[in-house]
């Protein structure tokens, strides 16, 4: 997404404010290297394009009202930003729309390994199929999920009961909409969990 208008949310009538912002549920791992959660992470989520380069990005009037939005000038400034869970979840909650967004502290690009059933503290070595290599399923969201299976199962749920709820325009029900290392175990369209850490490993997350 273009980085302006995120860095400055007051400032996108261009593009968020005409854009048709939808209700979104994330799920994100803290240590995701493929598309950082946050900006601080080592891997930085500016892109930037150089108008000396071919095939040369200028700018675009496709999809978006009051445009065109346009790359500035100067190589070493970013023109685009990675468009993460995180990002995502601070532009819908600046208009107000409705979202959750789970984080899993331990969590890499996608869920752990399974690991093996015997011994159990053991993941097959995907060349020898051996259960040799240490393993330690952590993947879980807060929750008690033990292997890919188990965690998919919770993402569902809380999926299926998001969408309950916005359908049945269920406002009090969205008090609390971020969730890390935390089960929400909210049903139908009661209230959240209230779940108030707002870290990761000692690192503050701003919301």
């Amino acid at each position: 997404m273009p980085w302006n208008p995120y860095k400055k949310i007051s400032q996108q009538p261009a593009f968020f404010a005409n854009a048709r912002l939808t209700p979104a549920i994330m799920f994100h791992g803290y240590n995701d290297p493929t598309f950082p959660l946050i900006d601080s992470m080592p891997f930085p989520q500016a892109v930037n394009f150089s108008p000396s380069t071919e095939p040369q990005f200028n700018s675009i009037n496709y999809c978006i009202n009051n445009g065109p939005f346009s790359v500035n000038d100067t190589a070493l400034t970013p023109d685009l930003i990675n468009g993460s869970s995180y990002n995502i979840y601070k532009i819908l909650t600046y208009y107000s729309i409705k979202c959750e967004l789970y984080i899993d502290c331990s969590m890499g690009h996608g869920l752990d390994d399974d690991c093996c059933l015997s011994p159990p503290d053991k993941k097959k070595n995907k060349t020898t199929q051996l259960c040799t290599v240490n393993c330690n399923y952590g993947s879980n969201f807060g929750t008690s999920a033990s292997n890919q299976a188990g965690t998919a199962e919770y993402m569902s749920e809380r999926i299926t009961v998001f969408f309950q709820k916005i359908l049945h325009q269920s406002q009090s029900s969205f008090t609390h909409n971020v969730f890390i290392d935390c089960e929400n175990t909210s049903h139908n369209c009661g209230a959240n969990t209230i779940c108030d850490l707002h870290a990761c490993n000692g690192q503050t997350i701003d919301f």
